[in-house]
């Protein structure tokens, strides 16, 4: 018998979506925030968060663009960014931390634009001037600026070949030489009205000299860039275009805004007796969207966009497949401690602690009927991070006595004392001042396992009054180590620790001895789960194209279920697109293997004998499931549990079981070891962030 306490209780502001830039070879997608934050996706398989930069320091400091770059040997592709700070900033491409400021001329940057080559950057600035950067193995070198405009410059695009310059301002188009700096051609937008700017928030030129524009009039413009001539003007949305977005191929075109419809625009060849091409309207994308659309990017016949919504969305026809992303925690923002039922929720600048209800003992519950409480989830504590700092990571002991969090400055380890009616917390004042901030953090019992910016691992005891730093592990060359720590797992007995490079490099070490235990087999895509079995000492990997491996740490090589699996993972199952948020072992029963992505549960029984591919899954949709209301906190239903098996009730022979009962599922792992078997789900609904957005535009609809 199994309880899932399926929770509400985490409450998320969705950060919209300001920019997006793609890697050369389309496999990173970079996406900043409204928080001035920045979010590396993986796009090779399923798509994911790989690496998070969170918010700067500084209030005055903003991210307004991201690009990539990369110095003429190409040795690897470096992220840069610039804001209303008037400087651009490099990032270490190992720990993703700020590398080196590098300050333009004419105040705060408005637009970053990357040549095709990757190796020039343009920033076009609020005076009206656009700086010129070349990327060298050793950072960004000033090479020259473009002629002085009257305006600021609110957008800038590359000619592929690197020779050329087109920006977009007030009422103003123009297009500059590189070489000399000087404009070649200027080009003006007119108005709707006689006292209303027209603003040219982006724009895309293409091998031909054609310019799209898009403006504050609602308008998508085709120029005939060396003419300087208006070739096709198109009413295309009731606002503002904010964003277009030019194909690899450059014959088709897509615009959106403030009205979030994407409307794409195909390349038609000339005809006979005719030098150029012409633009015309093709179909509408009414859904991908619901507020504004800001930025968009093309790789292949792929669209990714985003917004206000929050929602990173990627869509490409055919066949007609639209993925959304939603704005939700990282997998690890949620952390248990069982023994109290303590529930760590970590915000970007506060963290809440949350009692569990607790049921009644297992003979009072009666499958079919509602579940009897000694209590409801309390709302226990709610630490905020000094000078309101983005928190960067936080755990929770398993016996609640001790709270770990980081943020970019410093690490903070508090002691708590806990009682059935509230929760006392101190800081623990005498700490080992070797200890550094961390982007990774792991409390078992007594001891703390923290992994630094640096790539280093430092392990410190904790008590009640006191801190301590134990060992030091560095990762470098001797372990074959080539990247930062982008995802790392603790035994729950504390013995074991792996950890996973961007490389995807995985190498297990016994914490307690301090020695390397093994480095697990290289695969070709990157991890994004994992777990180990301190009881049976095996280590479980998903990776992002959906295989997961079981790999022995007594036999050091996989597990014969494993192998089995290698060729016989479900087709449903690999063909899902979003990636698992994390993976874990029945706690009663090491045979069932438990893996969970946003909507899904997925159970995996080991005894069973596996099915060809193509063998259907047996699922089970929320109807199946008895969901039974624990009392409401608010409005809003925030808290309910239900009793639900693991696997289903019915009789079936494939191993897999899809449980299908949420929609936006953060966290979901075990809260008890005892014969009765609790879960706990952490669920953001998509009502909850839709209430939190701005109004969208409105539309006059027929008959409203």
């Amino acid at each position: 018998m199994s309880v899932i306490h399926s929770t509400r209780l985490f409450k998320w502001v969705p950060k919209e979506i300001k920019w997006m830039s793609l890697n050369q070879d389309a496999t990173k997608l970079a996406v900043s925030r409204s928080d001035n934050s920045i979010e590396i996706w993986n796009m090779i398989n399923a798509s994911y968060i790989e690496g998070v930069i969170p918010a700067s320091l500084s209030l005055e400091d903003s991210v307004e663009a991201v690009v990539w770059g990369s110095s003429v040997l190409k040795i690897n592709q470096r992220l840069f960014s610039a804001g209303l700070q008037g400087t651009v900033t490099e990032y270490c491409s190992v720990n993703l931390v700020p590398k080196k400021n590098y300050p333009v001329t004419a105040g705060s940057i408005w637009c970053l634009e990357t040549s095709k080559q990757g190796n020039q950057i343009a920033a076009g600035t609020e005076h009206g001037i656009v700086n010129i950067f070349s990327v060298t193995e050793d950072g960004l070198e000033m090479r020259s600026t473009l002629d002085r405009q009257e305006s600021k410059v609110l957008s800038v695009a590359w000619k592929s070949d690197g020779n050329f310059i087109v920006t977009g301002s007030i009422d103003t188009i123009r297009l500059f030489s590189v070489s000399n700096g000087k404009c070649l051609v200027r080009m003006a937008t007119g108005r709707s009205e006689r006292k209303q700017e027209t603003y040219v928030w982006t724009l895309a030129i293409t091998d031909d000299f054609s310019i799209v524009t898009g403006d504050s009039r609602g308008k998508t413009c085709f120029w005939d860039g060396r003419s300087g001539t208006l070739e096709t003007a198109v009413d295309s949305h009731k606002a503002d275009v904010l964003s277009v977005a030019l194909s690899e191929d450059q014959t088709t075109v897509y615009s959106s805004g403030v009205d979030p419809v994407v409307q794409q625009f195909v390349r038609i060849p000339a005809r006979k007796g005719s030098r150029r091409s012409t633009w015309v309207r093709s179909v509408e994308r009414k859904t991908l969207h619901t507020h504004d659309v800001r930025a968009m990017v093309v790789a292949g016949t792929h669209l990714f966009s985003g917004g206000t919504d929050a929602n990173l969305t990627r869509s490409y026809y055919p066949p007609k497949v639209v993925l959304k992303y939603p704005s939700l925690p990282s997998p690890d923002s949620v952390k248990v401690a069982k023994e109290p039922r303590l529930i760590l929720l970590r915000g970007d600048v506060h963290i809440d602690i949350w009692l569990l209800a607790k049921p009644e003992p297992v003979d009072a519950i009666v499958p079919g009927r509602p579940i009897p409480f000694m209590r409801e989830p309390i709302k226990l504590a709610q630490i905020d991070s000094k000078h309101q700092d983005t928190i960067v990571t936080a755990d929770i002991s398993e016996d609640g006595k001790f709270i770990a969090y980081s943020t970019c400055r410093e690490l903070r380890i508090l002691y708590c004392r806990f009682n059935p009616k509230d929760l006392r917390i101190t800081r623990i004042k005498d700490t080992s001042t070797e200890l550094v901030a961390s982007h990774q953090l792991h409390l078992r019992k007594n001891k703390l396992i923290s992994i630094g910016y640096n790539n280093t691992i430092q392990i410190a005891s904790c008590s009640e009054n006191r801190v301590t730093l134990r060992d030091t592990i560095e990762c470098d060359n001797s372990i074959s180590w080539s990247g930062g720590v982008i995802l790392s797992t603790v035994s729950e007995d504390g013995k074991y620790l792996a950890i996973c490079d961007s490389c995807g490099n995985i190498i297990v070490a016994d914490v307690e001895k301090m020695a390397l235990l093994c480095k697990v087999p290289r695969y070709k895509a990157l991890p994004v789960a994992m777990n180990i079995n301190s009881r049976a000492k095996t280590f479980l990997i998903v990776y992002s194209d959906h295989r997961i491996v079981e790999f022995s740490l007594e036999e050091l090589r996989y597990t014969r279920f494993s192998r089995e699996l290698s060729t016989r993972h479900p087709v449903e199952w690999l063909n899902r697109h979003t990636a698992a948020r994390s993976i874990f072992y029945d706690p009663n029963n090491d045979d069932i293997v438990i893996v969970h992505d946003q909507s899904t549960i997925c159970t995996i029984n080991k005894q069973k004998d596996l099915q060809e591919p193509e063998a259907k899954v047996q699922r089970v949709e929320s109807s199946n499931a008895i969901m039974l209301p624990n009392g409401d906190l608010d409005s809003s239903e925030s808290s309910r549990s239900s009793f639900c098996p693991m696997s289903p009730t019915g009789q079936t022979e494939h191993p897999f079981v899809f449980i299908r009962k949420y929609e936006h599922l953060v966290y979901f792992g075990p809260i008890s070891s005892s014969n009765l078997s609790e879960f706990v789900a952490v669920e953001i609904t998509p009502e909850s962030l839709e209430l939190q957005l701005p109004p969208m535009l409105y539309k006059k609809k027929y008959g409203v």
